[in-house]
């Protein structure tokens, strides 16, 4: 394979690993961000959203694990190109209490 061109976020040491993560990641294939002709071509807006998203893991592991890999793109998208919304916060949605909880009670006479 020839060498990569065009990195933005990811390195020369480590882009084969995180492209052979994307398909366990999103569920998708080389052709779905790349230019199969040229792909280092940005011409792709999946290739802009996958840069920024790399970033934005990268950020996450930087700051908040010290640099150990413990966010994916797996972590959200569980194999989707999209991720599923997050659940409700306990105690809310349908049957639940509203947002901000119960009213309070009434003061003692």
């Amino acid at each position: 394979m020839p060498a990569p061109k065009n990195l933005k976020v990811l390195t020369p040491q480590n882009y084969m690993g995180v492209m052979f993560s994307i398909p366990a990641g999103l569920g998708v294939r080389c052709d779905f961000c790349h230019n199969m002709e040229d792909r280092a071509s940005d011409e792709k807006p999946q290739k802009v959203t996958a840069r920024k998203m790399m970033a934005m893991v990268k950020n996450i592991n930087d700051t908040q694990f010290n640099g150990e890999q413990k966010v994916s793109c797996y972590t959200c998208h569980h194999g989707e190109q999209k991720p599923a919304a997050p659940p409700a916060p306990a105690g809310r949605g349908p049957g639940g209490p509203p947002a901000g909880g119960p009213p309070p009670a009434a003061p003692a006479r």
